[in-house]
Formats: C-alpha cells, sequence, structure tokens
C-alpha cells in the first residue's frame, strides 16, 4: 500500500459518477493505505471547507483528492508517488506533484489534455501547516478557486 489518503468529495451533482470514482481507487496497481469519501457534503459549507473538514481525517503523509466525476487511471496513485520521491531527492522541499487528465468522448475518442484529475500528489503536514484551503469563493464550478501555496 502506499503511504497516501485519496478523499473522494460528492457535491451531489455528480452522483452517478460517484461509484465510477470509488472504483477507480480500489482498483489502483498499488492501493492507498486510507480512502476517505465524504458523501454527506454540507450545501452550506464552501469546497474549500470540506477539503479542510476532510484533511482532518487524512492519516498518511500524503493525500490526493479526486472529485465525484473524475476516475483515476489504474496506475495513476503509483505513478504520482514514483514521481514524487524522485522529485524529493531532487529537492526535498517539493509538497505538490500535479496530475493531468484526459477528457474522452463517448466513443472513446481523447478530446483534449487538462491538469489536475485528482488534484495532484501533496504532503499533508505542508498543507496542514500552510493553514489548509483558503476559505475563497467557490468558482464557477463550484470547486476553490486557490489552492494550497507555499
Amino acid at each position: 500500500m502506499l503511504p497516501i489518503s485519496v478523499i473522494t468529495l460528492s457535491t451531489g451533482r455528480n452522483a452517478e459518477w460517484l461509484q465510477t470514482a470509488i472504483d477507480s481507487v480500489s482498483h489502483q496497481t498499488m492501493p492507498p493505505a486510507q480512502h476517505i469519501i465524504i458523501k454527506d457534503f454540507d450545501r452550506k459549507m464552501t469546497i474549500a471547507q470540506a477539503y479542510n473538514k476532510a484533511l482532518r481525517k487524512v492519516t498518511q503523509p500524503y493525500f490526493c483528492i479526486l472529485d465525484d466525476d473524475d476516475v483515476l487511471d489504474p496506475s495513476a496513485l503509483e505513478m504520482l508517488m514514483a514521481k514524487m520521491r524522485e522529485m524529493k531527492k531532487k529537492d526535498p522541499k517539493v509538497f505538490r506533484i500535479a496530475s493531468f487528465q484526459v477528457l474522452i468522448n463517448e466513443t472513446g475518442v481523447p478530446l483534449a489534455f487538462t491538469s489536475m484529475a485528482c488534484q495532484g500528489l501533496m504532503k499533508h503536514q505542508v498543507v496542514r501547516n500552510l493553514g489548509g484551503y483558503p476559505n475563497v469563493p467557490n468558482g464557477p464550478d463550484g470547486r476553490p478557486t486557490a489552492i494550497p501555496t507555499d
């Protein structure tokens, strides 16, 4: 198992995709040590507040957030962890590795590459030390408009 906690946040807008997101974590070539599924997302809180609530449950040194309408490639966590280890050898201060997603249509044709299928792999303690996710207004898609940076 990888020393990773995966947080899957169900916003309720993508209920039909939630199980697919959960299954994509379960079918990793190297599974995470912890999978936190937040199904009772409180509509009165911002997404950033929900992320911070989930962060308090993280038990592993690294975490990533997977939205309820995203699917991880079966080797995504293994590749992210390998890249994190490689980069930390070069610079011990590295605390975040970004990930990318491929948008695919119904026939399986790739449409575009965009950043962050999950929000990358982040060092749990560093994000906590930075105060977690800033409580800024959510963007038009309901997601935080900012992520932790140092």
